[in-house]
């Protein structure tokens, strides 16, 4: 799985329209994200506890009575799209970390394309889908089941810190690729 997964992010570095359109789709499904969740906080008064990125089992508690049936419908909605957002979002940086590495960092990306370890880029979307069972699981319930309340608040701290290092992590090969760049043109010889 690890293998297939890696072939996917490696597929997508090195094809700028499979890049293109893994972002359309990831900038999509987050416009799609932001009026579905705006529309369930005109119902609930707050909005869904995936965009709360601080949130407490007493919080979740106090918000699941006011989720009523036009409430679940929505947020049934909202998970449907949050479960290709986090994967086509991961996917894109993944891809981008594969791809500036490989420009800026032949050999590690190398080492690291033969191990499959590119695949653990995609983290992210692993503890995203946690979070959204979770917050789902609350939701159709409709009580504060504490286990899945534990759940969605762990889920949401390592979905944010995987997602913190990974985007860090663009930034650093990006300003790599850059300053390497930026060397080679200053070392040319002035024509």
């Amino acid at each position: 799985m690890r293998h297939r997964l890696q072939q996917l992010i490696l597929a997508v570095s090195r094809s700028a329209p499979w890049s293109a359109l893994v972002l359309a789709g990831a900038v999509a499904a987050l416009l799609a994200l932001q009026e579905i969740g705006a529309r369930i906080e005109r119902v609930v008064g707050s909005p869904p506890f995936d965009l709360q990125h601080r949130l407490s089992l007493a919080e979740i508690a106090e918000q699941l009575p006011r989720y009523t049936d036009e409430a679940r419908r929505l947020y049934g909605l909202f998970f449907a799209v949050d479960m290709a957002f986090p994967l086509l979002a991961a996917l894109f940086l993944a891809g981008a970390c594969a791809f500036l590495m490989r420009r800026g960092l032949p050999a590690h990306y190398q080492r690291l394309a033969a191990g499959g370890w590119f695949s653990l880029l995609l983290l992210p979307a692993a503890f995203d889908w946690l979070e959204n069972l979770a917050a789902l699981t609350l939701v159709l319930a409709g009580t504060a089941w504490t286990p899945a309340g534990l759940l969605l608040i762990g889920a949401k701290a390592l979905k944010l810190a995987t997602t913190m290092m990974v985007q860090l992590l663009v930034l650093l090969l990006s300003l790599l690729v850059a300053a390497r760049a930026l060397v080679a043109v200053l070392r040319r010889p002035a024509r």
